[in-house]
């Protein structure tokens, strides 16, 4: 079994070690892989498993073969970061205020935020025009999000996704989701 703890690291389980830990299952996967890039807030990421196996994925991958060393200072981010998700569970806690706000704000507005348990929400809309442009306004106002397109997810998939952060105010939220809110009506995503 292959588990990507990509979006579960720090959001997810009790210190927040993610998929596995919240399901009960640590230990069990063949191969864990996962990113700084989210909640962690650095850059690089890892692939875990058996000394046989990650041997093979180190001598045979062709972007790990061609790459050089993670760079020190982000490897230092990494490790710290990953000593506060387990050290301050607060900062959890308020992710998961600012997570279950959002998304029910986002559910009683009616869009379509399909079944993510995690930090990062979709706001699936089905039409490749509309999630540009609607990623497009978003940023004029200064609000960043990804959009994610036909082909990286089927035509009835494309989408926006959002990231919540622990950071972010309730006064910060709410000026996001009233301009998703806006947005949304004025694309016809929502009513």
């Amino acid at each position: 079994m292959l588990v990507d703890e990509a979006h579960a690291t720090g959001v997810l389980g009790a210190n927040g070690h993610g998929t596995m830990e919240h399901y009960g299952l640590t230990g069990k996967a063949d191969i864990v892989t996962g990113t700084f890039s989210k909640a962690v807030g650095a850059i690089g990421g890892y692939v875990c498993g058996s000394k046989k196996l990650t041997q093979y994925i180190q001598y045979s991958s062709r972007p790990y073969i061609f790459s050089t060393a993670p760079f020190i200072p982000s490897m230092v981010a990494a490790h710290e970061a990953l000593n506060i998700i387990e050290e301050e569970p607060a900062i959890r806690a308020k992710l998961w205020e600012n997570i279950t706000y959002t998304r029910n704000r986002l559910k009683s507005a009616g869009f379509n935020i399909g079944d993510s348990e995690t930090s990062i929400l979709p706001i699936i809309i089905g039409n490749d025009y509309k999630v540009k442009e609607m990623a497009y306004r978003l940023h004029e106002a200064n609000i960043y999000v990804n959009p994610v397109p036909y082909p990286a997810v089927p035509r009835k998939q494309t989408r926006v996704k959002l990231t919540v952060s622990a950071e972010f105010s309730v006064q910060q939220l709410d000026y996001a989701l009233s301009q998703i809110e806006l947005i949304g009506r004025q694309l016809e995503i929502i009513n």
